[in-house]
């Protein structure tokens, strides 16, 4: 059985670039977030910016105005303009922002630190150490602190304001002290920081990464020892980092264990500059703050949020993946309680977009099915979540609605033409035109097959059933004598080729494309007058380019001309289906059918007809492609099926078929003749409930007498347990049928 892998979570996780820090930060020595600064200052929250940056900068009086800004060379805003002037923005904060007041809670430590050296890198090793209850003691030979500072002109308040923060905390400073001797010092203290200019003593050899010298206590670094061009940025970098390593060092951890990133490095993060306009600086600082706000505007809020970008189930849920498959991982290790994460699981259409979108190819759906399949097996799965669609498959299935036939008056099939459950459901008058045509085209026999390849069960988590479902495939191919399977659906065609790898497939889209005089000839065009249409590619095609092209290739052969859409070919979103996302979460389902067709005023085609209906119930012109060739002309008229609708034109299609080809009679139920209006059928549509189960409701009543008279609506109340759901029919008896009050479900169990 098999359980949460966190192996495999964490290496989704990494897939996952959203948490990556933007360009600018990972650019900065001192990693400041430059993208949240940029947010606060344009929402005029100079407050906050201020607080931003005091997080991560001891001194940011003094760094505002002189800061090099090493980050600019990073920006991406560079790529479309010029670079964010991020200084501005800081001066602006430390001008225009208020500093929150905060009392400092400083842990009790009886550990005391020399710094040599008052320089910007020195007092900021100081202020690290002070913050962390360090006894600090501060040596500089001249009679003030500041070092190189003290020759950028910068005003004395600047200066004055920054210094004033080394008072809150045990830190002296003894100005007009030589240390020549950093061996005495180093007995007098737990810990030393040398941190002295190029003119001092003999320079001090340190490591690079965790500043510790030869000698373990002491630690080196600043302007004069680790370079020789002044750069407060560096300076401050150097105190924080040096202090860091002290810090630990008298802990007595691991000095250098997870800091891999503390230096500049390279970013992960994916920002897509397609359609970024160019931008550029208006002035150099310092700024008003109108002319701030205005900078900070400029800011591309630099995020990946591709994948979201595009699919409807991630937005409804306010996630991306890496937040996304933890929450799932979390859901999945909870023994006992609720499982609060059930219905979101259980709301992704599975169709592989985020993978395509994603520049590392993270694909939520696979490791969210994964996630269903071991609520299955931990016998976690709601039963209500899938049961309707798991139904539907058993039903599609069944001796009432499935053929498997050789042509009529042939003995044997070099083709089996395979449908899928779905073209039928909707419009099974194409499904046998185009049989029809295909028997009188092809030579050596064009066997019938009508079924489902199963991949509700797939969807479901029910990995069993699916591969029962698949054996049942396998072994009517064989007793068809393994013909070359032709399939009306992308999903069917992908279920064929990946499961039953052995049996040649074709897309009945790629016959058509060889029969051009087919297309040539087709005269009634189903879009109208306008020849153009956009491509809605199906997700279940999303690994076949050669699908992509070969219906492309059909249409510019029949006149059309094509528009291209946002998200199309392996980047194609979902209509809505897939997932058995109606059965799961109808809402979310349609939000995501009219996020795929926001342009009204476009006819869409696809090959899909899960996809042709959804984008009609959005309110799109859509038509399928075998509708071009086997329609009527009034395709635009086609509305979608209810579920009822679907089941009905499954069986008619069966009956046609058996009657008109192979003159049998089909034997089944008679349908009750069932009235109600429009309002009550949008309900049952919601509640999922069929015609045939108020049907078996009411015949178990009238047989039994056991109903209920209600006098108020003058009408009977029924109930019946069907699998694990009871269903109640309040109903009247019409002449020739019944008439439908109302109708719910629920799966409590009563006696």
């Amino acid at each position: 059985m098999r359980n949460p892998n966190q192996e495999q979570l964490h290496k989704l996780e990494s897939m996952c670039v959203q948490e990556q820090p933007p360009a600018c930060m990972s650019g900065c020595p001192l990693h400041v977030d430059g993208r949240s600064l940029c947010a606060a200052a344009a929402s005029d929250d100079f407050d906050s910016a201020l607080d931003l940056y005091r997080k991560t900068v001891p001194f940011p009086e003094i760094l505002s105005r002189t800061c090099s800004q090493i980050c600019r060379q990073s920006c991406r805003r560079a790529e479309a303009g010029d670079a964010v002037m991020m200084r501005g923005l800081e001066e602006a904060a430390c001008t225009f922002g208020k500093p929150k007041q905060k009392r400092a809670f400083l842990p009790k430590r009886n550990h005391s630190a020399a710094v040599v050296g008052a320089s910007l890198s020195g007092l900021t090793a100081a202020l690290e150490l002070g913050k962390k209850g360090c006894r600090v003691t501060v040596f500089e030979k001249e009679e003030e602190i500041g070092g190189q500072l003290r020759s950028m002109n910068l005003a004395a308040e600047v200066l004055e304001k920054d210094f004033r923060m080394l008072k809150d905390y045990s830190i002296t400073i003894r100005c007009g002290e030589n240390v020549e001797n950093l061996d005495e010092i180093a007995e007098q203290f737990d810990v030393v920081y040398v941190a002295w200019g190029v003119q001092e003593a003999e320079p001090i050899e340190s490591q690079s990464d965790s500043y510790q010298s030869a000698v373990k206590k002491i630690f080196a670094g600043g302007y004069g020892i680790r370079r020789q061009q002044y750069d407060t940025v560096w300076e401050i970098a150097d105190g924080k980092r040096a202090a860091i390593s002290m810090d630990r060092f008298l802990k007595q951890v691991s000095i250098m264990a997870g800091r891999e990133k503390e230096d500049i490095y390279e970013t992960t993060l994916h920002v897509n500059m397609e359609g970024v306009a160019e931008s550029c600086s208006k002035k150099e600082p310092p700024y008003t703050r109108e002319e701030a706000i205005a900078e900070a505007k400029r800011c591309l809020d630099c995020k990946c949020m591709e994948c979201v970008k595009a699919c409807a189930f991630l937005q409804e849920y306010k996630t991306f993946p890496r937040k996304y498959v933890r929450e799932v991982y979390n859901n999945l290790s909870i023994a006992m309680g609720n499982h609060h994460a059930n219905r979101v699981i259980n709301s992704c259409a599975l169709c592989g977009q985020c993978a395509a979108i994603c520049p590392h190819g993270l694909d939520v759906g696979e490791y969210t099915k994964e996630a269903r399949q071991i609520m299955v097996e931990h016998e976690k799965m709601p039963v209500s979540s899938f049961e309707f669609g798991l139904r539907d498959l058993e039903h599609a299935n069944s001796q009432e609605l499935s053929v498997l036939r050789h042509q009529p008056g042939m003995k044997e099939s070099h083709y089996l033409f395979f449908p899928g459950c779905q073209i039928g459901a909707s419009a099974p008058e194409i499904v046998y035109r185009t049989y029809e045509d295909l028997c009188n085209r092809l030579p050596g026999g064009v066997g019938l097959y009508l079924g489902c390849c199963g991949i509700v069960a797939d969807w479901a988590g029910e990995e069993i059933l699916f591969e029962k479902n698949i054996e049942s495939m396998r072994e009517n191919w064989e007793s068809m004598g393994r013909p070359t399977v032709i399939t009306a659906c992308p999903t069917c065609y992908r279920v064929w080729k990946e499961q039953i790898p052995q049996a040649k497939t074709e897309g009945i889209w790629n016959l058509l494309d060889t029969w051009p005089e087919f297309a040539s000839a087709v005269e009634e065009h189903a879009c109208g007058e306008k020849m153009s249409v956009t491509v809605m590619d199906a997700c279940g095609a999303r690994n076949y380019g050669e699908i992509h092209e070969q219906i492309r290739h059909l249409l510019k052969q029949m006149g059309y001309e094509l528009e291209s859409h946002k998200y199309e070919g392996d980047k194609s979103g979902c209509c809505g289906f897939g997932g058995l996302m109606p059965v799961s979460n109808r809402e979310l389902a349609k939000k995501m059918s009219a996020s795929r067709v926001e342009e009204k005023d476009r006819y869409y085609l696809t090959y899909c007809m899960n996809c042709r209906d959804r984008y009609t119930d959005a309110g799109a012109v859509s038509v399928h492609l075998l509708e071009l060739f086997y329609g009527e002309g009034k395709e635009q008229e086609h509305l979608p099926p209810t579920w009822s609708d679907r089941q009905r034109r499954r069986r008619w299609l069966k009956r046609k078929f058996m009657k008109d080809l192979w003159q049998e009679e089909m034997e089944g139920r008679t349908e009750m003749k069932l009235y109600y209006s429009d309002e009550i059928k949008e309900k049952l549509e919601e509640r999922m409930i069929l015609e045939e189960d108020m049907q078996d409701v009411i015949e178990q009543a009238e047989a039994s007498q056991e109903k209920i008279q209600d006098t108020v609506e003058n009408c009977f109340i029924a109930v019946r347990r069907i699998g694990n759901v009871c269903f109640w029919v309040y109903y009247r008896p019409k002449e020739d049928g019944y008439e439908i009050v109302k109708a719910y479900s629920h799966r409590m169990n009563f006696k």
